[in-house]
């Protein structure tokens, strides 16, 4: 398992955009360490499960990408005012998401994802459904 840095530098060397999931409060010191790297502020996701692991990102940068995991509707404003952000709904089946849960997210200017789309008819309903990316566990089209 490389260390962060080797992470960021792997990113840094293969044009790749990190995707950072925050497991505590840390997230201005990884900020930090992502610019460290020569990684520009708009070229990185920010991933966290609660708003108060990704407000210290927002206080660092307003053009890092920050991601809720797994919203609730009690954070969505909060999120929206925090700008340049996305959500995944705690919807484990994309089929069984109603379209205005979509239309409510773009409605309030945030992109959305949902559970992985691990199957060819999985990705194209996603599409349909205009979420915005697309998470996968597959590495070949399973």
């Amino acid at each position: 398992m490389p260390l962060f840095s080797e992470y960021l530098a792997i990113c840094k060397r293969y044009g790749c955009v990190p995707f950072i999931e925050l497991k505590t409060m840390d997230g201005a010191r990884v900020a930090e360490a992502v610019r460290a790297a020569g990684i520009a502020d708009d070229e990185v996701v920010m991933s966290a499960c609660g708003l108060e692991r990704l407000r210290p990102v927002r206080d660092v940068s307003k053009e890092m990408y920050i991601h809720l995991i797994f919203a609730k509707e009690e954070e969505v404003d909060d999120l929206a005012a925090l700008g340049n952000a996305g959500l995944a709904w705690n919807i484990p089946d994309s089929f069984a998401c109603p379209p205005e849960k979509v239309a409510e997210a773009h409605a309030r200017g945030l992109r959305i994802c949902l559970r992985a789309g691990d199957s060819v008819d999985t990705v194209r309903h996603m599409l349909d459904l205009g979420l915005d990316y697309i998470p996968t566990n597959c590495m070949h089209g399973e």
